[in-house]
């Protein structure tokens, strides 16, 4: 519209591309040492966002996933892939750091650890549940693909930060079992793992499976041009 030969869909992915290059900016601006402490702010700006999203989110093709920022629509999942990683990266260097400091030095005798009290168990459970959270937030949104890429960062960075190996096991066993009865209880959610299944499928290539579809042509075609360029 006006003369422009620009599609409204590609202005607003040009806006969105400099939004992101004047943040990139910023944040590579700040020094390491003062930006590690913003882990927290910045996780809580995202968990915000997220959970406003199922009061007051956009609806769009069956889905509320959005937030309207003026004309820029957001999708605040998003940034709870990035936010998560964030936050339980802080969170485990914290615990580390303060487990390195109760260590006797030499020369000093060595005490017995206090044991943690009710207040240290409610500090350390409020990441998790604020995660959790986040993915409640996320499936109101059916969007079940995120939902699962913030799940297995989560519990990606708990097992390298070095949670209790049993307890891990265990609560991978209950979110499995867990998963399996959400899938069951709701057909779209079925759905979706059997249209992935199916994706290539002719009566599903250019619908419900499309951006899968177009994704893994895309990375096949680009695979291709490498193998055959020359060394």
């Amino acid at each position: 519209s006006g003369g422009s030969s620009l599609s409204s869909e590609a202005r607003q992915q040009i806006v969105c591309a400099g939004i992101g290059f004047v943040v990139m900016a910023i944040v590579a601006a700040i020094r390491p040492a003062r930006r590690r402490k913003l882990y927290v702010p910045g996780w809580i700006v995202v968990f915000l966002l997220t959970v406003a999203v199922p009061f007051v989110g956009h609806s769009q093709n069956g889905a509320q996933r959005w937030l309207k920022l003026g004309p820029i629509p957001i999708q605040p999942s998003e940034f709870s892939k990035f936010g998560v990683i964030l936050l339980l990266a802080g969170w485990f260097a914290r615990r580390e750091l303060a487990r390195r400091r109760k260590e006797p030095t030499e020369g000093v005798a060595a005490r017995k650890p206090k044991p943690p009290g009710f207040a240290d168990h409610a500090v350390n459970a409020l990441p998790w549940l604020s995660i959790a959270i986040v993915l409640g937030a996320i499936e109101h949104g059916k969007d079940m693909g995120t939902l699962i890429v913030v799940l297995a960062i989560a519990l990606f960075i708990a097992y390298v930060g070095g949670v209790n190996r049993n307890g891990f096991i265990a609560v991978c066993l209950v979110i499995l079992v867990g998963g399996v009865g959400l899938v069951n209880a709701k057909a779209y959610r079925k759905e979706r793992f059997v249209n992935h299944a199916r994706r290539w499928d002719a009566d599903k290539v250019d619908g419900d499976t499309y951006q899968a579809v177009r994704a893994e042509a895309d990375l096949a075609i680009a695979w291709a041009g490498s193998a055959a360029a020359p060394a």
